[in-house]
C-alpha cells in the first residue's frame, strides 16, 4: 500500500511539474482538481500545492477575476 501510494505521489509530482512548466496560462480550477486529487493521495503534498497555487495567482496576477479568487480562497482553505 505504502509503496502505491509513493508511486502515485512521485507521478502526482511528476505531473504537477509538466502543469508548471506548461499550464500557467491555463485553468486555474482544472489545477485545484488536481490539487486536490493530489492531497488526497498523501496529505504530505499540501506545501507542494500551496506553493503552486501561489505561483499560479502570482504568474496571472494581470488576468485574475473575481471568480479566480474564490477559487484561490476554496483552494487555500484545503490545503491548510
Amino acid at each position: 500500500m505504502l509503496t502505491h501510494m509513493k508511486r502515485n505521489l512521485f507521478e502526482a509530482q511528476k505531473e504537477l511539474n509538466t502543469h508548471m512548466d506548461n499550464g500557467l496560462n491555463g485553468s486555474l480550477e482544472h489545477d485545484l482538481g488536481f490539487y486536490k486529487k493530489m492531497i488526497q493521495v498523501n496529505p504530505t503534498a499540501e506545501n507542494i500545492c500551496a506553493n503552486a497555487i501561489f505561483r499560479k495567482m502570482k504568474a496571472n496576477a494581470k488576468k485574475v477575476t473575481i471568480g479566480d479568487l474564490q477559487l484561490f480562497q476554496d483552494a487555500y482553505r484545503v490545503v491548510q
